[in-house]
């Protein structure tokens, strides 16, 4: 009988054992290889480039790790650097950790947050950086009536004023030119002003209608006004109007043009454009006759006198020689002369016992009495620059009674400054230079203002707020 054969036995190696299979590919880099250790043979990460243990070189290794590596927190960072918004809704987060611990994915949305909100103040500031800042100066787009393209944006003032310290209370208009003069008539509540066209006119200060225009038929060179007498400079001559009684008379002697007028002392002072100063005694007891007395002519200056001050027992005549000419008021003569500016002194005012300058040289000087020097013997004590040249001076009170000079200057602005600090306290502004201010009097601290367009405005001291009292329980 035929017998299959028997099978032959296995090796005691194979009994039992897997069928062979191929060795799992490592693909990350021992550490402990990296930094020049490791214990383990075999390991089941990768050593070198070809997975031995001393496969590879630990150099070229290195820095392909470092590359993977950085690469892989670029990409954590990116992905993680967002917001929770389960955490920013006030809900708990479920990755957020227990207790005290505070998950890192919080962490980085807390620094992301103020990165965005530094880059959101920075990008404002960029912004606010970037609008034009306002000047003191008046939009003449808006100030003749038209929209400005800029609105809100214009870096000129879209106001007739800067500050609290005043506000505007009419415009008056009717002159065609330059006005030269403004004077308030006391007794008669009329406002009169003088012009370039050749008229005067004569305003209502209630209404602010123009009651009459008188035609002089001559260029208005100056107006100034005294108790109901209105003074009018034209050429080679100045007119003498009385409101009350409508006397009118003619005061000849003026060689040219009447530049500048002022009365004090019972005296009526004119500056004439030969250089003299004319003086006309003004007696109360005159009766119904001519009132008006020819005293001197009073010469000196070279060129034009253009401004007048009386003050301290002195009458002082600034001209466009650059001098200031001091006269005795009582003799008429002259006691000193002031070289004074650079250029054409086009203002005077007296304050306490000085007596302040000014000048197309954009410079304002104030004079005070010499400690050694006769009576008139003035030396300067202070300068002040201003930025364009200064057309007037004015002194007034403000409501609570501080002396504040008003500074006219040839850019269209009136400066406010407090005496004697010069502190500024706001700033006024026409469409043309202001030639003249004269104030109202009175409790509403009323003033008024005369500009080259042939406008006069009429301004008051604003009231100050006042603290209101606790309520009594």
């Amino acid at each position: 009988m035929l017998r299959s054969p028997r099978p032959q036995a296995l090796p005691p190696s194979s009994r039992g054992a897997r069928p062979p299979t191929s060795a799992p590919e490592k693909t990350a880099v021992c550490r402990h290889w990296l930094a020049g250790y490791c214990s383990r043979d075999p390991c089941r990460f990768m050593h070198g480039g070809g997975g031995g243990r001393d496969g590879g070189s630990r150099g070229e290794v290195r820095g392909h790790h470092q590359r993977r590596s950085l690469t892989y927190h670029r990409v954590a960072q990116d992905q993680e650097d967002k917001l929770c918004h389960q955490w920013a809704s006030g809900d708990d987060c479920a990755r957020g950790g227990n207790g005290g611990e505070v998950h890192r994915h919080h962490q980085r949305r807390s620094l992301t947050y103020h990165r965005v909100a530094q880059d959101q103040d920075r990008r404002r500031q960029s912004r606010e950086q970037q609008l034009p800042q306002k000047e003191d100066k008046l939009c003449h787009h808006w100030a003749s009536g038209d929209d400005c393209a800029r609105g809100e944006n214009c870096r000129f003032l879209h106001s007739w004023s800067s500050g609290s310290e005043f506000c505007m209370v009419a415009q008056l208009h009717g002159h065609q030119e330059t006005i030269t003069g403004v004077g308030l008539s006391s007794g008669t509540g009329m406002l009169f002003s003088g012009s370039k066209d050749g008229t005067v006119r004569s305003w209502d200060c209630s209404t602010g209608a123009c009651v009459r225009v008188f035609q002089v038929s001559r260029e208005v060179g100056s107006l100034v006004t005294e108790g109901s007498w209105v003074f009018v400079g034209v050429h080679d001559a100045v007119k003498a109007y009385n409101a009350s009684n409508s006397a009118e008379f003619s005061l000849a002697g003026v060689v040219g043009q009447v530049y500048a007028m002022i009365v004090g002392n019972s005296t009526l002072f004119a500056g004439a454009q030969d250089g003299s100063v004319l003086a006309w005694r003004m007696p109360p007891d005159s009766g119904a006759g001519d009132p008006f007395h020819f005293a001197k002519k009073l010469e000196g200056h070279r060129l034009a006198v253009i401004s007048l001050m009386i003050g301290n027992r002195f009458l002082y005549s600034g001209s466009m020689d650059s001098t200031v000419r001091v006269w005795d008021t009582e003799t008429l003569n002259c006691v000193r002369t002031l070289e004074a500016h650079s250029g054409a002194v086009t203002s005077l005012l007296c304050w306490d016992r000085y007596l302040i300058s000014a000048s197309t040289d954009k410079k304002v000087r104030v004079w005070g009495q010499r400690e050694d020097g006769q009576a008139g013997d003035l030396e300067q004590v202070y300068e002040r620059s201003e930025s364009h040249g200064v057309v007037r001076l004015f002194g007034m009170h403000d409501r609570d009674a501080k002396p504040v000079m008003f500074c006219s200057c040839e850019d269209g602005a009136v400066r406010a400054y407090e005496l004697p600090s010069f502190a500024e306290r706001g700033r006024i502004f026409a469409r043309k230079e202001m030639r003249d201010i004269q104030t109202g009097g009175g409790e509403g601290c009323l003033f008024f203002i005369g500009d080259a367009s042939g406008a006069v405005t009429v301004w008051k001291w604003t009231e100050k707020e006042k603290e209101k009292e606790p309520m009594s329980s």
